[in-house]
């Protein structure tokens, strides 16, 4: 293994930085001046690396965007009962929004005006929707879930999802992420299960 160039390691620095600045100041905010002594250079040494904050922005988003972050596993629910499988798919989806929600909350406002940010939000739900679909398949070639019900269940899960984030950051911070995930994952699971089981 070819071990990586000052240049290389500095690069990761500086988007750690713009990472994390951008997470917490927003785009707009975030100046790169701020990014540049984060990562421990100068601003005019930042340019060389990203020419423009946007560009900065855009590497950002292609080295942590939602397709880094949401590489879920699904080969491991495949086996287990349709309650267990369902709650850990949906509990592991939410965990990672919710541990990356500053970021992505950049990441939904710049959506309204950056393709690239949208796609990349778009693709995610993409992912997530195959995945779900995937899993609830496997449960109906096993007879837990009705196939005719599987499609359905999907779109359901996904609705209820976007609802769902868009009120978890006021109401976990008065009750707590685990408890206001665990309410929403087992109510969720419960009303599909009662919809789709044989």
């Amino acid at each position: 293994m070819r071990s990586r160039s000052k240049g290389e390691i500095r690069r990761e620095e500086l988007l750690r930085a713009a990472l994390e600045l951008f997470s917490t100041r927003g785009y707009d905010r975030a100046t790169t001046r701020e990014i540049a002594q984060r990562g421990g250079v100068s601003e005019a040494a930042l340019f060389k690396y990203f020419p423009t904050k946007r560009e900065l922005f855009m590497e950002v988003l292609r080295s942590f965007g939602p397709a880094e972050l949401f590489d879920l596993l699904w080969d491991d629910l495949a086996d287990r009962p349709a309650d267990e499988a369902l709650t850990t798919a949906l509990t592991r989806h939410l965990d990672v929004w919710w541990e990356h929600r500053s970021w992505l909350r950049v990441l939904w406002q710049e959506a309204g005006r950056d393709d690239e940010a949208a796609r990349e939000l778009r693709e995610q739900f993409r992912r997530f929707r195959r995945g779900v679909r995937r899993l609830l398949r496997e449960l109906a070639e096993r007879g837990e879930v009705r196939e005719e019900a599987a499609r359905a269940a999907a779109q359901v899960i996904l609705m209820a999802i976007r609802g769902f984030l868009h009120r978890a950051a006021r109401r976990a911070e008065k009750r707590g992420w685990p408890q206001a995930r665990d309410g929403f994952v087992h109510g969720l699971v419960d009303v599909l299960l009662r919809g789709i089981a044989p």
